[in-house]
């Protein structure tokens, strides 16, 4: 999960509500906050919004955040490019043409399901229908569930 500290609190509680649905599962939820630069307030906003007090276990906190902004920004370029709009380094960092104002672009929730052998599975933005997520990894063959060959 990759944006605003309260845009990504918002959709861990909602995931919250199937927590146990994706522990079950084996789903961690790895949450970017785009908007610090030290996410410390992001992990107390979660724990404090958290009905046990505790973090929820499907949580992981990302090792090495600048790499992970770095691999979301240049992720979002390529999107751009693959789409045909112009990415913000050809428009001098305005959003491309056609588009909501780059405030707006830059704080959507950005979530990418990624497999455990590294590869993207699916890429969405807003907050997922947990439920409904889990349900399709259950329906999926192991080997598809975890990714591996």
């Amino acid at each position: 999960l990759a944006g605003t500290a309260a845009e990504v609190t918002r959709s861990i509680n909602l995931a919250s509500r199937a927590g146990n649905d994706l522990l079950r599962c084996d789903m961690a939820l790895v949450p970017i906050f785009t908007d610090l630069d030290d996410d410390s307030a992001g992990w107390k906003a979660m724990k404090e919004g958290s009905g046990t007090g505790m973090w929820d276990p499907f949580l992981i906190r990302p090792i090495d955040r600048e790499a992970w902004k770095k691999w979301l920004a240049e992720d979002k370029k390529l999107q751009e490019e693959k789409r045909g709009e112009k990415t913000s380094d050809e428009t001098g960092g305005r959003a491309p043409v056609g588009a909501k104002p780059s405030a707006s672009v830059d704080r959507l929730l950005r979530v990418y399901i990624i497999r455990k052998d590294g590869k993207i599975g699916a890429r969405t933005v807003g907050p997922p229908a947990w439920p409904k997520l889990v349900k399709q990894v259950e329906r999926l063959p192991l080997t598809d569930q975890y990714g591996t060959p």
